[in-house]
């Protein structure tokens, strides 16, 4: 019994209490990788992104009427006036409004896959009440698309970073890359162009354990992100080398849930789920401070991360997990409690199960007794009783 008050005094009161101050979407209770970086802690001290600060998501595209994406999805508002066949903005893209697909060479970054839409979720899913919340809820995705499906070709990404660095990207999130040799040398270029210009340029390490880091992972002006596990671990598909820089959730067992083409929400797992949680927080950096450059975001990553395997920095996690608090100088403290959570978003069957025993309680406890009619039976002789 005291055990029992004990918890829910030290645990269950005090994160309901601060429940208002945490998302509102249902789903939120299976965002293990938002809770293991401390994107709550973040959440609930305001770091939410910024409006202006624009993450260019460079992979399959993304679902334009998702009702979790559809408000952060980046909008040219010189072009927004309607698709008039007209360079409105004079940067190369006809009418592009929400991005530009360089596999079709037009302005329709829709997503046939869903790898673009489940990336993009991780980052800045809408805090609206529906599905999930990104690390990021308040930043713009910016859609560029080079894939349409599994692959594609890397002749395009050069031009891809190109137009992520005209339409004023902040940040580069790349779930995409390949473990060819190279040399690759017009997307070095770019590459090296974004990082001068003050971008964040983060990439996928790979999936193919134990291959090496892939290209444009292994790029020195690349955060190269691998994945680990719900208990932390290294995921056993995640690609190891000198360049894995930080880790962060990308599942195994238990995958990352993010928002899915035709407005669904699905589970999926690997280094690519794990490079945005990247981009989300170097976003909320950004919010902190918007004149940290790439050096000094990247120093502050590796500093505050949260130490896994072998101590100090390893091949397979860098330097460990990223830690969303120690990035923003917030304390390690969680501010949502996944019980808690649980019982919100089962509110609506709990709460009736509950008013349903008090009033049984109630109902028991205020019942008159029923009455015993005595029964006597007669006797020739007096006895005591």
């Amino acid at each position: 019994m005291i055990f029992g008050f004990l918890f829910l005094s030290s645990t269950i009161f005090p994160s309901a209490m601060a429940y208002g101050s945490n998302p509102n979407d249902p789903l939120v209770i299976d965002q293990w990788g938002w809770y293991n970086i401390y994107a709550d802690t973040a959440y609930s001290n305001g770091y939410r992104g910024n409006t202006t600060t624009i993450v260019a998501v460079i992979d399959t595209g993304i679902d334009l009427d998702h009702p979790d994406l559809i408000a952060n999805i980046y909008t040219n508002s010189v072009e927004a006036a309607g698709v008039d066949g007209v360079d409105d903005d004079s940067n190369g893209y006809v009418d592009d409004i929400h991005g530009w697909n360089f596999v079709d060479n037009d302005n329709d970054t829709s997503d046939h896959d869903g790898h673009g839409s489940h990336c993009s979720g991780i980052i800045a899913a809408d805090n609206n009440g529906i599905g999930v919340v990104g690390i990021a809820p308040d930043v713009k995705i910016l859609p560029i698309k080079v894939i349409e499906s599994d692959s594609g070709n890397m002749d395009v990404l050069d031009e891809a970073i190109h137009y992520a660095i005209t339409m004023g990207a902040d940040v580069i999130s790349m779930s995409i890359g390949t473990d060819a040799a190279g040399p690759f040398p017009e997307i070095n270029a770019n590459l090296t162009a974004a990082y001068a210009a003050g971008i964040v340029l983060v990439a996928a390490a790979g999936n193919e354990y134990p291959d090496p880091v892939i290209y444009p992972a292994r790029h020195s002006a690349v955060i190269a992100v691998a994945a680990v596990t719900k208990s932390n671990e290294h995921a056993s598909y995640s690609n190891y080398g000198s360049e894995i820089e930080i880790a962060a959730p990308g599942g195994y067992f238990n995958g990352i849930i993010s928002t899915y083409n035709e407005s669904n929400y699905v589970n999926s797992i690997g280094t690519s789920m794990a490079t945005p949680h990247v981009a989300g927080v170097v976003a909320l950096m950004l919010q902190k401070n918007s004149s940290m450059t790439p050096d000094e975001i990247r120093q502050k990553i590796n500093d505050t991360a949260i130490d896994l395997g072998t101590a100090g920095w390893d091949s397979l996690t860098g330097e460990g997990l990223i830690n969303v608090a120690g990035c923003l100088d917030l304390p390690m403290t969680h501010s949502y409690n996944p019980i808690v959570g649980w019982i919100f978003a089962n509110i609506w069957w709990i709460a009736p199960l509950i008013l349903g025993f008090v009033l049984l309680i109630i109902y028991y406890a205020l019942r008159k007794p029923k009455q015993v009619k005595a029964t006597y039976y007669p006797s020739s002789t007096p006895d005591y009783y």
